[in-house]
This record gives C-alpha cells, structure tokens and sequence, in this order.
C-alpha cells in the first residue's frame, strides 16, 4: 500500500493484481478512501486485471492540502498517479465523486482512459443536489464532534434504508473512513462538487461508457445516470433495484458482474 510524493501532493493507493493486466483506475467519493473499493480489488486482480485504487487529495491516507480545490485538480492528482506508474491507458471506474473525476480525466486526458465506468454519479450539479451538499456543510461547521454529525447524515444519504436494516455494523465501517478526512479536506472536497458542470461537455467523451445507478440512490437519483447516459454517444445504462448510492458496497455481485461484462466489451 505504497504513498508517494507525485508533484506537490503526498497519494496513497492500493494495487493488486499481476502488473502485466490491462490496468483500472478506481476511484472514490467524498469522504471515501481505496478502502470502499475492497471487494472490487480482490475481484479484478482474480480475473487478471492490474487494479489501483487511489486516496484522492484530502482523503485516506493522502495529503491534505489546507486549500480551495475543483473536480478538475482532483482529476488532475489522478492522472498523476497513472503518469508515475507508467500506466498504459487504463479503464476508469469511478463511484460518485470518483465518476465526476473521472469524466474530468476522459476530457483532459484522453490517452490515459480506455473506458469508462460511472456509478452512482452526476455531470451538472442542481438545486436539490447542492441543498444535500449544503447540509453536510453545515454538519461539518457544527460543535464537536463534528466528523461524527457529518458521518450520520452522510451515512443515511449514501445507503439505502433496506441496506441500513440489514447491515447496522456498516456505520462504523463508513465513520472509520471518513474519520480518515478532516474537516477542512471535507470542505475543500465539497465545494468542489458544488461547483461541478461538465454537462455541456459530455458528447465529448469517446470512450466506451457503462453508467451504474441504485434505482434506490437518494444522493444523486437515477435522473442524473439517465441523463449521462443519454449524453454520452454509445454509453450503457445498468439499474440495481433497491440499492443506494454505494451501488458497489450494496450489491457487490450484480456490481461486479456488470462492471466484468463492461470491461470485457470495452477490451
């Protein structure tokens, strides 16, 4: 689980898989860590794949720089990290902040993305998505402890009630990641989202796209998969019934056979 120092920010990420795979980027959301990626990892390195999953600035075990930051510079930090490991073009596979990331990177840097894979994500952020935003922000302006006040909601926006029922030691999994960020990172990060508008570029990516959505995701509801996926030429639209904004975490299985059936396509 190697940190390195890539230009002026200190990047955790996690490898598994033989180094001759096809490489894929994975990606993480706010407040997450290479850590939500788990499974997925074990997965893609038993069907060959190099996979790398990355802490993105202000989160895991990366640096966290005390300022201002946008998709774009997180995209960029990523793109990065391909660059030092001497990636050949990778497919991306990005969950909610991850999948604004990597749309980001299909943009700027097209050489390093073979395909896309969008879960649970937006282009463009609206009202009532920035209103959710705001109230994580006003969490984290809060008293103390005010990680804890944030981990609550968070929690609740990012999983399903059903899975909640069925799955209560899972909030101290997702406290523990988020106790990894801090309070200024988290900030940083979510204005960052606020200020996310790709939309009018998106006809602009030309790689082969699969978007992922819980029909369940109260975040960023399956209007906003539907609308990327009606943007993007060519790209594949995949529902999970009954599952929340963590579609990989939630239903691990349908998630992997459908992220499996789009690697195999895009390669």
């Amino acid at each position: 689980m190697p940190t390195e120092l890539i230009g002026d920010l200190r990047m955790h990420y996690v490898e598994a898989g033989p180094r001759r795979g096809a490489p894929v980027m994975l990606v993480h959301g706010l407040g997450g860590s290479s850590a939500v990626w788990s499974e997925t990892l074990g997965a893609l390195a038993a069907a060959g794949y190099r996979a790398v999953a990355v802490d993105c600035r202000g989160h895991g075990e990366s640096g966290k720089p005390a300022r201002p930051t946008s998709i774009e510079q997180l995209a960029e930090d990523v793109a990065a990290l391909h660059s030092f490991l001497a990636l050949e073009a990778a497919h991306w596979v990005g969950s909610s902040m991850g999948g604004a990331i990597s749309m980001a990177a299909a943009l700027a840097h097209p050489e390093q993305v073979r395909s896309l894979s969008l879960v649970d994500t937006w282009a463009r952020t609206d009202p009532e998505f920035a209103a959710l935003l705001d109230q994580r922000l006003a969490a984290l302006d809060g008293p103390e402890p005010a990680l804890e006040t944030y981990a609550r909601l968070a929690f609740l926006q990012a999983h399903s009630e059903r899975f909640r029922r069925a799955h209560p030691e899972a909030f101290e999994v997702y406290r523990a990641r988020v106790a990894q960020a801090d309070r200024p990172a988290l900030r940083a990060a979510i204005g960052a989202l606020r200020a996310h508008d790709l939309d009018a570029r998106l006809g602009q990516i030309r790689v082969p796209t699969t978007v992922m959505v819980g029909e369940a995701d109260t975040l960023t509801p399956p209007r906003h998969a539907e609308h990327i996926a009606s943007r993007i030429p060519f790209a594949k639209l995949v529902r999970f019934p009954e599952v929340g904004h963590l579609a990989m975490v939630e239903a691990h299985a349908d998630f992997w056979s459908a992220l499996e059936t789009h690697l195999s396509g895009a390669s």
